[in-house]
């Protein structure tokens, strides 16, 4: 079952798409691909997970720009990581085309992203073609921000799983300080 899970910061989103990445791989013999919005975010990733994908000896490979990357390697990976446009451009590879097939998870952080007007058509459109390839694919999307996350669940067919713990108890604090009578013109006043 895909899934749309809202989650505060830091409260384990990347654990549960972690997990559907290595549940497709180990328990379906299938591919995963984790994306995201920023080759920044790309790279925490392959940071965070190489150590685990060896450990368990799932291969991985990055589909950025940044890195020289054969159709061979990525054919032979079990783990994509990229950004929605890395993952967009080898989508599109006729010589991967095997490989995408094989997908049985696409994790897409930042899923909120779609609501932008600059990238998201690309990821709406990504989306669309995935649903379409295989039924088995399952997408997981993570976001701290989606505000429409039940229309966003009900457009992927995807269950909603909604948190609100949050692990960082959050306070509000008002610093009152004395200013001039005239601090609106004293702009030294309000710095």
């Amino acid at each position: 079952t895909s899934m749309i899970v809202t989650a505060p910061t830091g409260a384990g989103k990347t654990m549960v798409g972690e997990a559907a990445c290595f549940k497709a791989i180990k328990l379906g013999g299938l591919k995963a691909a984790f994306i995201a919005p920023s080759r920044a975010r790309e790279h925490e990733y392959l940071e965070e997970l190489a150590p685990r994908c060896r450990n368990e000896g799932i291969r991985i490979a990055i589909l950025s720009g940044d890195e020289d990357v054969d159709n061979s390697t990525l054919n032979r990976a079990d783990l994509w990581v990229g950004t929605f446009e890395s993952f967009e451009s080898a989508f599109r590879k006729g010589a991967l085309a095997d490989a995408v097939a094989e997908l049985g998870c696409v994790v897409v952080d930042e899923i909120h992203t779609l609501g932008t007007e600059r990238r998201g058509p690309l990821l709406e459109a990504l989306l669309t073609r995935l649903r379409l390839l295989s039924s088995r694919t399952r997408l997981v999307g993570l976001s701290a921000t989606v505000a429409n996350n039940q229309e966003l669940a009900e457009w992927l067919q995807a269950e909603l799983v909604e948190v609100r713990w949050r692990p960082v108890h959050l306070t509000t604090q008002l610093v009152p300080y004395e200013t001039q009578d005239k601090w609106i013109d004293n702009e030294k006043t309000k710095d």
